[in-house]
């Protein structure tokens, strides 16, 4: 039943929301679904109905000519902006969630194996070889199980990058669909946010305690311990659950609506093109042009000033020219 909507809705995605569209819309809706519940009844399989009922009413081309629907807008969205089915959608967001839960694990394996070298060293003394050779050893290997997880992540996100750039449409279901999800998980987000700061700040509490008491090394080691070890579960709650936030964002805000006007999606078009070329052109000329003056002048003290100049350049034309940032 979905499909027959979800592939109805794409079917009149590029024509505008008319009473005319609305009604033969609707009507062909209704027959669907009444040719569907007729093969159910009649003993056919729900994919064979959907099936039989998709390739049955799969051309609306003499309809619209019939109706003297223009079809003229379906030139402009389509070739350029793609909409986005719900089945790329919900493949956008596992393999996201995933990439993000790798990025998470591998950014807590390299801070905790701190924590533990701290451990070892408050276990064993701070002069053990043991305790630094054996905590060392750990933070090599969580820093390349680290590099893998990264890795594995990114080839995850590698695919989805006309997503990201938001070379794409979205129909209003989807969109709907995607804002209540993004709402729904708000609250989510909001007491991830308040466990991760809870996790930095209770640990500070015996550091603060032991130091007061003036205890052995040994014991403010451990209380440091437990405060990385909370930094590193912190930044990974950080990382996962933000990393959603971040799709449902992405997927919202970088895009445009299936009725967006052609000159809509040349702006659209525009400020993509815009955006790539401060990207990948003006900011990484910035930088050279930065270390190069730090470097020969010997002026890091007031150098970092380009970064502050280069950002008000950049809003100035941003302004001058109406382009917008990217969510």
């Amino acid at each position: 039943m979905n499909t027959i909507q979800t592939y109805l809705d794409s079917m009149f995605a590029h024509l505008d929301d008319s009473p005319e569209v609305l009604h033969l819309k609707e009507e062909i809706h209704s027959n669907m679904l009444d040719k569907y519940h007729d093969l159910i009844q009649n003993g056919a399989s729900e994919n064979e109905a959907v099936g039989k009922v998709i390739s049955e009413f799969g051309n609306i081309d003499e309809l619209l000519d019939e109706l003297n629907i223009d079809q003229e807008q379906s030139q402009a969205i389509t070739p350029s902006l793609p909409l986005l089915n719900q089945s790329e959608i919900n493949n956008y967001l596992a393999d996201k969630t995933y990439a993000g839960l790798l990025t998470g694990l591998g950014t807590f394996l390299i801070i905790a194996s701190v924590a533990i070298l701290i451990s070892l060293l408050s276990l064993f003394g701070e002069e053990s070889n043991f305790a630094t050779i054996a905590g060392t050893s750990l933070i090599i290997i969580s820093v390349v199980l680290a590099i893998a997880l990264y890795i594995i992540g990114g080839k995850k996100d590698k695919k989805y990058k006309y997503i990201d750039k938001g070379e794409y449409g979205l129909s209003n279901n989807n969109r709907n669909e995607l804002i209540k999800q993004a709402e729904s998980f708000e609250s989510t987000h909001s007491l991830s946010t308040i466990m991760g700061i809870a996790l930095i700040l209770l640990p500070v509490i015996p550091v603060v305690i032991v130091g007061m008491m003036d205890l052995s090394d040994r014991f403010i080691l451990l209380a440091t311990s437990a405060l990385v070890l909370g930094i590193a579960a912190a930044v990974f709650i950080f990382i996962y659950f933000g990393n959603i936030k971040s799709m449902y964002q992405s997927l919202l805000k970088n895009t445009i609506s299936e009725k967006s006007s052609p000159k809509d999606i040349q702006k659209h078009q525009r400020n993509r093109k815009t955006n790539r070329l401060i990207e990948d052109i003006y900011w990484p000329i910035i930088t050279v042009i930065y270390f190069l003056w730090s470097f020969s002048r010997g002026s890091w003290h007031i150098s970092w000033l380009i970064f502050v100049i280069a950002g008000i350049f950049e809003d100035a034309i941003r302004a001058l020219f109406d382009i917008e940032k990217e969510q």
